[in-house]
C-alpha cells in the first residue's frame, strides 16, 4: 500500500560520491572550522564541509584560507549543477551546508548524516 518508491534520477556514480563524501565528514581525519573552505593553523588544516568536498574531488582547486564556492568539477562529482552566477540552485545548495557548518553549529557527523538521509534528492533536500 506503499506505492512504488520513487526512481532516482541521479547516477550510481554521482550517489556514491555522496556516499564518499558523507563517509569522509565521519571518518574523523578532517577536524572542523567555520568561515573557510580550509584552514591552515600551525601547520594543522581544518575544514568546512564544503573544504571537505573539495578536498576529495579537486584538490587543486583548493583555496586555504578562502571562503569561496566549490569548483564546477566538484559539482559535477555530487551532481549539483557547476556553480554559475545566476545559478539559484547551486548558491542555494552551497549556501545551505555553509550554512549548516558555520551558523547552525551543525558537528560533520550530523552533516553527513543529512546527506545520507537525502542522498538521492538531486537538491539534497535542500528547499
Amino acid at each position: 500500500m506503499g506505492g512504488i518508491p520513487p526512481v532516482s534520477t541521479l547516477s550510481p556514480e554521482v550517489i556514491a560520491n555522496r556516499k564518499t563524501w558523507a563517509e569522509a565528514l565521519k571518518s574523523g581525519k578532517y577536524p572542523q572550522t567555520k568561515g573557510f573552505l580550509c584552514l591552515t593553523d600551525g601547520g594543522k588544516k581544518s575544514y568546512c564541509c564544503l573544504g571537505v568536498l573539495e578536498e576529495l574531488f579537486d584538490p587543486d582547486s583548493l583555496v586555504e584560507t578562502a571562503a569561496t564556492a566549490v569548483s564546477q568539477k566538484t559539482c559535477d562529482a555530487i551532481g549539483i549543477p557547476a556553480y554559475i552566477y545566476g545559478n539559484l540552485d547551486t548558491i542555494k545548495i552551497n549556501n545551505a551546508f555553509a550554512n549548516m557548518n558555520d551558523h547552525e553549529g551543525k558537528t560533520f557527523a550530523e552533516i553527513a548524516d543529512y546527506i545520507e538521509a537525502n542522498i538521492e534528492d538531486p537538491d539534497l533536500g535542500v528547499k
